[in-house]
């Protein structure tokens, strides 16, 4: 049997992360969580409330989907969640294997959190990178305007 669970920033009372597993203790575990999860949690407490339980793996896994959905991610800037993936992976569920380049994408997160400004950590390595490809975007459409 498997829960649908959500972590909500104790500070303002805001839903950040959504997940599933097989028990509660995934849950309230701290551990293994990504940068966006972990610049959240550094600023406040986090309370750990459990959606729904006692269901099967395709049930939560569909809420989780959901709920994803709705509230939005932070990562592709459609919402607040600390989520990086649209749901439904879980945590190794049933043996399910991480998603393919995931990896790949964590060196590159390590890499540029490296070189973040101290007056930039507070956005997280995919913000950061998104306010710099538009900024750089603003400056081509200026030389453009005055080519």
């Amino acid at each position: 049997m498997s829960l649908v669970y959500q972590h909500i920033r104790q500070d303002t009372g805001e839903v950040f992360y959504i997940g599933i597993g097989e028990s509660e203790r995934r849950a309230n575990d701290m551990k293994g969580r990504n940068d966006i999860w972990h610049s959240i949690a550094r600023k406040t407490k986090v309370i750990v409330e459990i959606i729904k339980k006692d269901i099967t793996r395709e049930e939560a896994r569909s809420i989780e989907r959901k709920l994803i959905a709705e509230y939005g991610r932070r990562d592709k800037m459609t919402g607040v969640l600390a989520n990086k993936s649209i749901g439904g992976e879980g945590d190794n569920i049933g043996g399910s294997k991480p998603m393919e380049g995931y990896e790949e994408r964590q060196k590159i997160v390590e890499r540029i959190e490296k070189v973040i400004p101290d007056k930039y950590k507070f956005l997280g390595p995919v913000q950061y990178m998104a306010m710099l490809m538009r900024k750089r975007e603003e400056k081509e459409v200026h030389y453009k305007e005055y080519a």
